[in-house]
């Protein structure tokens, strides 16, 4: 994010001439361009189109008529062959039932009888061992089968069996699946590890609760795995991590739901520990993603809310404000160059 700030705010001051980008860059941002080059021919008329639409456009102080260059005839095809256009149509709701979930959350009926029947039976498990009732779970934004699960296979028990946060984790990623695919060591080259398939993203989860920087998980990777400090390796593991701050945040953080609507959060002090960490990096969510999408570095973020007294009750206009009064102590601090110049640019 901050190094797309700091492109799009190099270019729309025009210290930068040229980007060569994929069309995500045109898509994502309102940059104000004059000249288009199209290399590669877009899947779609209307994603061509959506690219075109953007060129001229955003000039308002000096309005002028976009160019647009196409490579070749395939995309031109692409453009004025109006058979390749798709119709889309609205239709109504499905009324069958998909989930358990369409049941809880939007009032649909199973016409079969045997669904009708499991649904029930889970229904009035729930309700009977733990009293857990319809509106409990909708008031706690929870899944049906994965309520039935916490309850049916073990996980409640795990949970009060934990001895480490690395426990709560583990039971964690039981119950709502995690990110393994991120850590293959096939993604990797000659990396020192005789392991299973997977690098301990669990550990990794748990040291991140822990206050643990990617600066120092990026050289336990090194001095664990990758003895060669290759390159590429490295950048594989950063993207990765930075996939798990994104799992942690948007999926993992949900297990505050499942703990709250089963009652056990008091149960034992490591569980009580546990939820509170989880909810603190959740809630910190809000600051933390402003000032991710006005593009400060990662490894800024922290000091900034610290050094200029963001809470998590603002809007992007309030953090806007106190950047722009605290700019002169922000200069000065000891921040990346990149969220210097994306602060200088508000």
């Amino acid at each position: 994010m901050y190094l797309r700030k700091f492109f799009e705010n190099e270019y729309n001051k025009k210290n930068i001439k040229t980007l060569l980008c994929t069309n995500t860059l045109m898509e994502g941002i309102n940059t104000p361009t004059e000249e288009l080059i199209i290399v590669d021919n877009p899947n779609t008329p209307f994603e061509l189109n959506n690219l075109i639409g953007r060129v001229g456009r955003l000039n308002v102080k000096t309005p002028t008529i976009g160019k647009v260059i196409l490579c070749n005839q395939e995309t031109l095809n692409n453009l004025i062959n109006t058979n390749t256009w798709m119709d889309l149509k609205i239709l109504a709701e499905e009324q069958l039932v998909g989930s358990n979930d369409e049941v809880l959350y939007l009032n649909k009926k199973y016409e079969d009888e045997k669904k009708k029947e499991i649904y029930n039976s889970k229904l009035n498990m729930l309700k009977e061992n733990y009293e857990i009732t319809e509106e409990l779970m909708i008031e706690k934004m929870v899944e049906f089968d994965k309520s039935v699960k916490f309850a049916e296979e073990g996980i409640i028990q795990q949970f009060l069996d934990a001895k480490r946060k690395y426990d709560c984790v583990v039971a964690t990623i039981n119950l709502l699946g995690g990110p393994s695919y991120n850590f293959q060591k096939d993604k990797y080259n000659n990396i020192k590890f005789d392991g299973i398939k997977f690098l301990p993203y669990k550990v990794y989860i748990t040291k991140l609760f822990m206050k643990y920087s990617y600066k120092e998980l990026i050289e336990e990777f090194n001095e664990t795995y990758n003895e060669e400090h290759d390159l590429e390796n490295i950048n594989i593991f950063i993207d990765s991590l930075y996939d798990l701050n994104s799992y942690i945040k948007f999926k993992f953080s949900k297990i505050v739901n499942y703990i709250e609507l089963f009652g056990i959060e008091e149960s034992s002090q490591i569980l009580k520990e546990f939820k509170n960490i989880v909810s603190a990096y959740s809630n910190m969510d809000i600051a933390y993603k402003i000032l991710e999408d006005l593009g400060i570095e990662e490894i800024d973020i922290d000091k900034i809310i610290k050094k200029v007294s963001i809470d998590n009750n603002v809007s992007t206009s309030s953090v806007i404000e106190l950047l722009r009064k605290n700019k002169e102590l922000l200069m000065n601090s000891d921040i990346s160059p990149f969220s210097k110049n994306n602060i200088q640019n508000l």
